[in-house]
Parts: C-alpha cells; sequence; structure tokens
C-alpha cells in the first residue's frame, strides 16, 4: 500500500488518524479523518480537518447510520474510499472529493465550550470533579471547522450496573482585556466518579468543543490568527501537575466552514 499525506487532516491527525490509500491493485483509495459534519438540503457535506471537502454518497450515508443519518453529530472520525477521478486538487494542501463511499466511523463527544460564569453555574469547578489528564501533549490540541479538539489518555472506572464511567473533558475560554490577540483556555477532565474509587482501565479519548460562541471577541479585520495558552492538569504519579502549552490559532477556526 501506498501512504499519502497530500489530503490528511494536519500534521497531527496524520499521525493520528493515518491515512492509507490503497495501491495500483485496488480500485479505491481508502482514508481515515476526523470531520466537521453540515447536513444541507442537498444531502450531507464533511469538512476534514486541515481544509478538504468531502462528499459523501447518501447510499453510504445510510449503510453506516442504519439508515437514521447523523442526527445531531457535529463531530466524527470517518472512513471513507473514493475514486481519484473524483479528487480537485484546491491548493495548499486541500481538495474536494466527490462520490465518496463512507466504510466506517466514530461519532466524536462534543460540547460547548465555557465562560468562567458558565462552568461556575454548571459546577465544572466543583474541586471534586476535577482529575487529571493521563497524557495530553501540545500536538494533541489543535483548532479546525469552528472546534477545538483534544486527545488525551485517561484511566476509567466501573459502575455498579456493569457498565463504565467514561471521562469527558470541559473547556473554558477567557479573553485577555490587555490584548485581542490573546486568548486562556483550560482544559478539565471529570472522569465521573468519586476520586479513590479503583480504576479498570486506560484509553484514548476524543472531545470536541464548538468554539464559534467566542468568535466575538476578535475583530472582524486586523489579524488572522490568535495565540491561546491552553491549561490544564496532568497525573504524575500520585501528583498532579500544572501545565500550560501555547497554541496558534486561525481566527477563521472560530467560525463554521459554511
Amino acid at each position: 500500500m501506498n501512504k499519502k499525506t497530500l489530503f490528511a487532516a494536519t500534521a497531527v491527525c496524520s499521525l493520528m488518524f493515518t491515512a492509507c490509500i490503497g495501491g495500483d491493485d485496488e480500485p479505491m483509495d481508502t482514508m481515515q479523518s476526523p470531520f466537521t459534519i453540515h447536513q444541507t438540503t442537498g444531502g450531507v457535506v464533511l469538512y476534514m480537518d486541515g481544509g478538504s471537502v468531502v462528499y459523501p454518497t447518501q447510499t453510504s450515508v445510510n449503510d453506516i447510520t442504519n439508515n437514521k443519518g447523523f442526527g445531531d453529530v457535529k463531530r466524527a472520525v470517518l472512513q471513507f474510499q473514493y475514486d481519484e477521478t473524483m479528487v480537485t486538487d484546491n491548493g495548499n494542501n486541500t481538495a474536494t472529493i466527490r462520490n465518496a463511499v463512507l466504510i466506517g466511523g466514530n461519532g466524536i463527544p462534543t460540547f460547548n465550550a465555557l465562560t468562567k460564569e458558565e462552568a461556575r453555574e454548571k459546577n465544572v469547578l466543583e474541586e471534586d470533579s476535577i482529575f487529571g489528564f493521563n497524557d495530553l501533549t501540545k500536538s494533541n490540541i489543535w483548532f479546525s471547522r469552528g472546534f477545538l479538539t483534544i486527545s488525551y489518555n485517561s484511566t476509567y472506572y466501573s459502575n455498579v450496573n456493569g457498565g463504565y464511567h467514561i471521562p469527558t473533558a470541559n473547556a473554558i475560554i477567557e479573553a485577555d482585556p490587555a490584548n485581542q490577540r490573546n486568548i486562556d483556555i483550560t482544559l478539565l477532565l471529570n472522569k465521573h466518579t468519586k476520586k479513590g474509587d479503583r480504576a479498570v482501565g486506560n484509553a484514548t479519548i476524543i472531545n470536541s468543543f464548538d468554539i464559534t460562541n467566542f468568535a466575538h471577541l476578535f475583530p472582524s479585520s486586523g489579524f488572522d490568527s490568535i495565540s491561546c495558552n491552553v491549561h490544564y492538569k496532568l497525573e504524575t504519579g500520585m501528583t498532579e501537575e500544572e501545565k500550560t502549552v501555547v497554541k496558534n490559532a486561525a481566527v477563521k477556526d472560530f467560525f463554521y466552514p459554511w
């Protein structure tokens, strides 16, 4: 098999979601990537992180959703196949792919990013609900298509009903009153269990946060990118370490792509 990265989502996502493309002996090429999903009267449009656009066949949408459609799913990691004759190179390492055939995928749990006030109202800042990430690196935090997305590692716990408590994260965004080019983002992990409970496993989890409600923080013209100070806790043995990384984000990524 060949390995192509021309239409991979971003450098980050090409590491997380390898684009595995079929060789000359295979009739269709295959790719996997995270997407923002837009449902229109003409059908589903998939906006790949990084800039490419994919138009899947309605038949394949029906096939992988059991004829239910994507419903309220906003983000997903999807696998699809396509014919190279259906690809238009848009430049800037992006493409438009038509008549793509979806073959599988998983929805990404998606939440609204919060202001500090909203976080207080929702009790997100309660100390007993805040845990450290087992692993979260700068390269696994990215912005695209109106969403902030993180891929992190966390322990998880069993519940009395035989299922599991699945961790989720929250994102709190605050403007820097002294500089419109800066924002602070605090990522908080909630394991939905009590501290001291026994963990039963460890998993890599992807969460996305809708950040379009914060587009008003930036002027409509004047600059294209901002600096984001991202704060979070890491579990290091029996202690927790405060971590801050700086990520650049395009202002356009605080808007949906349509």
